[in-house]
């Protein structure tokens, strides 16, 4: 049903870079291509890490106009492909998809996912 990659870093999304200005975009543009989900929410929790050094400087680094914070996302998915995955393959699974946003300023993410037909 789906036309997602059969693994991260596969498919047009990888080489083809997102015309989109945050961080939380192009996370969601990432996880939706790759994985059609039934659900899909990001929340930047940042703030509740404003004494983070990474919240208080900008970040060179980072993509787009001066992306200060951007650091922290709470990421929730209901989708099909993590049918029958087990819950650590899952996590290796997003945290690959969103590999390239580590390395540019992104430090830390809560993950909620599940299955369609997991409860």
């Amino acid at each position: 049903m789906s036309s997602s990659p059969s693994a991260p870093g596969q498919g047009s999304s990888s080489a083809e870079p997102l015309n989109v200005s945050t961080r939380k975009d192009r996370m969601h543009a990432l996880l939706q291509a790759a994985l059609n989900p039934a659900r899909l929410e990001i929340r930047d929790t940042s703030a509740r890490h404003s004494k983070h050094v990474e919240m208080r400087q900008e970040q060179p680094q980072a993509r787009g106009p001066h992306q200060k914070g951007q650091t922290h996302y709470e990421v929730t998915i209901i989708a099909e492909k993590f049918d029958g995955m087990p819950l650590l393959a899952r996590h290796r699974f997003v945290q690959e998809l969103l590999a390239e946003e580590f390395t540019t300023g992104l430090h830390a993410l809560q993950l909620h996912l599940r299955g369609e037909k997991t409860s």
